[in-house]
């Protein structure tokens, strides 16, 4: 294995584990918004 491929590997790894990361940041933030105007509204 080269080592351009060894740094492609890499840097698709980082880059699905920060796509992962800011998917889960967005699902938290939009429960925290239901719940939030849900708080509001009662």
């Amino acid at each position: 294995m080269s080592n351009d491929e060894d740094t492609r590997d890499a840097a698709t790894a980082a880059f699905q584990q920060v796509r992962g990361f800011h998917a889960e940041l967005m699902a938290r933030k939009r429960v925290e918004a239901t719940t939030g105007n849900a708080g509001r509204s009662t």
